[in-house]
């Protein structure tokens, strides 16, 4: 084989490599956006039992800034989940669409609420129900996400 050839054919074996791994990587969407769904309940449950079990007002604004923190690298996840979810069929597109960007308004919300209750009962209240809200939430993702497939061309 002539040292061209050997070129043309690493080029051609580039892009096939290439196209195998944009294929995975669209097809990827639901598979990540399940992981960050379990992860982001897996931080709800954690936050959920450092709020009941803190001592102190500003014990839980510690807690809070942590439980954002961790929030923002799944919230992240998942916009870049959806964002790779454009061209898949089945499941409820839109209204995971909606869901993402109620988990950000979610967020926004607890964080306020957490930082203007003026007891720790408060805290603890409004602690619970963030985590009932966002359990739900994440639910009806899972939901959303049932029967979606990301196929190559799909």
């Amino acid at each position: 084989m002539k040292p061209r050839n050997h070129v043309v054919l690493a080029f051609l074996g580039a892009l096939v490599l290439g196209a195998c791994s944009n294929a995975d990587m669209m097809s990827d969407g639901p598979s990540t956006m399940q992981a960050a769904l379990g992860d982001a309940r897996i931080e709800n449950d954690r936050h959920s039992s450092a709020c009941q079990s803190a001592p102190s007002l500003p014990g839980v604004l510690a807690e809070l800034d942590l439980h954002d923190n961790k929030m923002a690298l799944v919230t992240n996840r998942m916009d870049g989940a959806h964002g790779r979810m454009s061209h898949c069929t089945g499941g409820n597109f839109d209204e995971l669409s909606r869901s993402v960007t109620d988990i950000h308004a979610a967020m926004s919300d607890h964080d306020q609420r957490i930082r203007s209750a003026g007891t720790i009962e408060a805290v603890r209240s409004e602690c619970s129900r963030h985590v009932a809200k966002m359990d739900g939430m994440t639910q009806g993702m899972m939901g959303d996400l049932n029967g979606m497939s990301c196929m190559m061309g799909g």
